[in-house]
C-alpha cells in the first residue's frame, strides 16, 4: 500500500460530493499520491477510510477495461491500496484491501467483532459423537491433524498440541480483515469474518462466514457459484464451486469440491476429489475421491480412497447414538452399493464389494477383497497385488499431485511397496500359518468377523511371499546396481545406514509413512515441552519424509534377515544370487499376472456395445479402433519393457557376483 497519507483537500471534496459521495466526516478519509477523486462515484464513507491511488487500467474478461476507483459503494472503517475497484458492494466494513484487488456486485462484505477466521473451531472428525474434534488452524497438516484426532490416549500430549492451536488462533483474531492483492470477488451475497489471500476468485457465491481463504498467487483458491461455507478452512490451490455447501470443515491444498457436495465436521487433506454426494465427520486423507451423488462417507478416516457410486457406511446402532467409526486404510476402493456397518477397519489397498455387518478387521491382510457372499463376508487375501488397477493408482497418485505452491503442507507417501505395507504382508504371512493349521474338514476358516477359504490362504500366501521378495530386492537390487560393487564388503556397505527405531513397526502419519518408534519419539517432544510450536512440529514431519529413503534402507536390512534368518554380514555371495533370482522371479511373476489382468479388458464379451450397426468383424475393428489391444496399450507395454530392462540388470549384476 502507497505511504505518506494526508487529508482530503476542499477542491477534493467538492468533487466527490459532486459525484454523489457523502461522507458524515471527511476529515476521517485520508488519500495518498496517486489519488484522483473523480473515480469516486455515488458512494458513502464512515468511519476510518484511507484510500489510495485510483483510476488506473483494470482489464476484465472479455476486452472489457474498467478503472480503479470506488463505485456505487458503502464504504465504512476500511483500507485501500493502490490500483483496487470497487463497484456496487451494498456495504464493506472493517477491511484492508490490497493491491490490485477487484470487488464487484456484492451485497454485504463485513468484520463484525473479533474473529480468528475459522481458526481454533472445532471439527468433529472421524466420529461424529465429537470425541475426536479438532481445533483448525491456517496451516494444518494431514499428520498434525492426525496426531490430534487419533491420540486421544495421550492426554498431556493432546493438551500441549491444542495449546498451541489456541495460541495462533489468538493470535490471528482481529476486528479487520484482508482482502489479499489482485483478488476478484463478484457477485456474493453475504460474506462476513472472512480473509481472503492474495489470488482468490469468487464468482457468485452465496454464503462465506467465518473462514480463512488461504489463496497464493503461484496457487490460487477458486469459489464458484452458490457456495455455502461456515467456519471453515480453505488452502492454497482449492477449488469450491457448484452450490457446493460446507459447514465446519478443513480442506487441505489442490482439493477439489464440486457438484452439490455438501460436508459437515470433516477435514480433506491434499488432492481430495468430492463432487455430487455427501459427508460428515469424516477425515479424508490425501486423495480421497468420491464422484457420486448417492455416496454418503461418515465418521470414517480414509486416504488414497476410491469411493464407488451409492458406498455408504452406517455408524449408528440406535443403542447409545451414533458413536461408532471405521477405518479405510490407504489405496483402498468400495464398489458400487458397497456397504459397511462401523466399527470395521479395511486393510491398504484393498477392494470392498457388496454389504457387510460383521465388523471385519483387515489392516493385517493387505492387498484383499472383501466380497459379500451369501450374506457372509468373504476374505481373499493379497489378490489386489495381482491386479493391473493397484498399480495404475499407485502411478497416477503422484501424476495428479495439482499442488502448485512450493509451501506444502502435506507430506505424501506415494510408493505402493513400502516398510508399512510389507510389514503388513509379513503378519499376514504369520497369521495365514496359523489359521491353516487348524486340523478341521472344513473348507473355510473364521477369522476377525469374516470368513477365508483354505485355498484363498494359500493363494494369498504366495501372492504375499512375491510381493515381499519384489520389494526387498527392488531396494537391494537398484542399490547394488547403482553402487558399482567389487567385492561383499562393498554390498554390505549399502545397508549400513541403520537406524534402530525404522527397524520395526511404521505407521501411516494420514499419507506420511513413518517408523513408529520415531512418530512416538516426536510425541513424547510435545509432551515434554521440548517441541513448543506448530512450526517446529512441520519442520520435524518434513524431516521424517526427507529421511525416508535412509530409514527403508535400515527397515530393508532387517527385513532380508528376518525373512533369510541370517545376519546381514553372514550373506555369502551364492546368497546374493539366490536373492536377486528370487526377486527376478517375482518380479516376473507379478508382472505377468498384472499384465494377464489387464488382457481381460481385451476379451471379447468387453467389445459388446461395440460396432453398433456392424457384424462382428466390424464390432473387432471398431472395438481395436477405439481400446487398441492387450498387446498395444501403453500400460501393459510399459510393465513388458520395463519387465525386460530388470532381467537384463539382474543377470548383469548376477554376473558381477559370481565374478567375485
Amino acid at each position: 500500500m502507497s505511504k505518506g497519507y494526508r487529508k482530503l483537500t476542499e477542491a477534493e471534496i467538492k468533487v466527490l460530493e459532486s459525484n454523489g459521495c457523502v461522507c458524515s466526516r471527511w476529515d476521517d478519509v485520508s488519500v495518498c499520491k496517486g489519488f484522483d477523486p473523480a473515480f469516486i462515484k455515488e458512494s458513502f464513507f464512515s468511519g476510518t477510510v484511507r484510500i489510495g491511488r485510483t483510476g488506473e487500467t483494470v482489464e476484465m474478461e472479455c476486452g472489457l477495461v474498467l478503472h480503479s476507483g470506488i463505485y456505487r459503494s458503502r464504504i465504512h472503517n476500511c483500507s485501500f491500496a493502490d490500483n483496487v475497484l470497487i463497484e456496487n458492494v451494498s456495504l464493506l466494513a472493517n477491511y484492508d484491501i490490497q493491491n490490485d484487488a477487484v470487488i464487484c456486485n456484492t451485497d454485504l462484505m463485513t468484520v463484525e467483532g473479533p474473529t480468528s477466521f475459522g481458526n481454533g473451531v472445532f471439527i468433529e472428525v472421524a466420529n461424529e459423537s465429537g470425541s475426536r474434534a479438532i481445533p483448525m488452524f491456517d496451516r494444518m497438516s494431514s499428520h498434525a491433524a492426525y496426531m490430534m484426532a487419533m491420540y486421544r490416549h495421550r492426554p498431556q500430549m493432546m493438551q500441549k498440541l491444542l495449546g498451541m492451536v489456541d495460541k495462533y488462533s489468538k493470535k490471528v483474531t482481529s476486528e479487520r480483515a484482508v482482502v489479499g492483492e489482485k483478488c476478484i470477488i463478484r457477485g456474493a451475497r453475504l460474506i462476513r469474518n472472512t480473509k481472503f489471500g492474495p489470488g482468490t476468485r469468487v464468482e457468485h457465491a452465496d454464503c462465506l462466514e467465518n473462514g480463512s481463504i488461504n489463496s497464493s498467487l503461484d496457487d490460487p483458491v477458486y469459489i464458484g457459484v452458490g457456495v455455502t461455507a461456515k467456519n471453515f478452512i480453505l488452502c492454497q490451490g482449492v477449488s469450491v464451486e457448484d452450490r457446493t455447501i460446507l459447514k465446519k470443515c478443513f480442506v487441505g491444498q489442490a482439493t477439489r469440491l464440486s457438484n452439490q457436495f455438501s460436508a459437515e465436521n470433516c477435514a480433506f487433506f491434499a488432492n481430495c476429489g468430492l463432487h455430487h454426494g455427501e459427508a460428515c465427520s469424516v477425515f479424508a486423507g490425501p486423495y480421497t475421491v468420491s464422484h457420486h451423488k448417492s455416496t454418503l462417507l461418515i465418521s470414517g478416516t480414509y486416504s488414497f480412497f476410491n469411493a464407488g457410486s451409492g458406498s455408504n457406511q452406517s455408524n449408528h446402532m440406535y443403542k447409545l447414538g451414533a458413536l461408532h467409526q471405521g477405518v479405510i486404510e490407504r489405496g483402498s476402493k468400495t464398489t458400487s452399493d458397497s456397504y459397511i456397518l462401523w466399527p470395521a477397519r479395511v486393510g491398504a489397498f484393498s477392494l470392498v464389494m457388496g454389504r457387510h455387518y460383521s465388523h471385519g478387521d483387515t489392516r493385517n491382510m493387505p492387498f484383499s477383497y472383501l466380497i459379500e457372499s451369501d450374506d457372509k463376508s468373504m476374505l481373499f487375501p493379497g489378490v489386489n497385488l495381482r491386479s493391473i488397477g493397484t498399480i495404475r493408482d499407485s502411478r497416477k497418485w503422484p501424476e495428479r499431485d495439482n499442488r502448485k505452491t512450493k509451501d506444502i503442507l502435506d507430506f505424501i507417501s506415494f510408493n505402493l511397496l513400502t516398510p508399512y505395507t510389507a510389514e503388513k504382508m509379513f503378519n499376514a504371512l504369520e497369521i495365514i500359518d496359523r489359521l491353516l493349521e487348524d486340523d478341521s474338514d472344513s473348507a473355510i476358516v473364521a477369522y476377525n468377523g469374516m470368513w477365508v477359504k483354505r485355498s484363498s490362504l494359500t493363494k494369498g500366501k504366495k501372492l504375499y511371499m512375491l510381493a515381499i521378495n519384489r520389494y526387498l530386492g527392488n531396494i537391494l537390487v537398484h542399490f547394488m546396481r547403482k553402487s558399482g560393487f567389487k567385492s561383499l564388503d562393498d554390498i554390505y556397505k549399502l545397508l549400513e545406514r541403520e537406524d534402530g527405531r525404522a527397524r520395526g513397526e511404521w505407521i501411516d502419519l494420514a499419507g506420511l509413512l513413518v517408523p513408529k518408534a520415531m512418530a512416538e519419539e516426536l510425541l513424547d517432544e510435545i509432551e515434554s515441552g521440548k517441541i513448543n510450536g506448530l512450526e517446529q512440529i512441520h519442520e520435524r514431519l518434513k524431516k521424517l519424509h526427507e529421511s525416508f529413503a535412509d530409514l527403508e534402507a535400515s527397515w530393508i536390512r532387517a527385513a532380508i534377515e528376518r525373512l533369510y534368518s541370517k545376519k546381514w554380514h553372514d550373506f555369502t555371495k551364492n546368497d546374493f544370487i539366490t536373492f536377486v533370482n528370487t526377486w527376478i522371479e517375482s518380479v516376473a511373476s507379478l508382472d505377468y499376472m498384472r499384465c494377464s489382468d489387464a488382457a481381460k479388458e481385451f476379451s471379447e464379451t468387453m467389445s459388446i456395445g461395440y460396432g453398433i450397426d456392424g457384424d462382428r468383424e466390424v464390432q473387432k475393428k471398431d472395438f481395436e479402433a477405439t481400446r487398441g489391444t492387450a498387446e498395444t496399450h501403453p500400460f501393459t507395454r510399459a510393465i513388458l519393457e520395463r519387465l525386460e530392462k530388470k532381467r537384463a540388470s539382474a543377470a548383469k549384476i548376477i554376473k558381477k557376483l559370481e565374478s567375485l
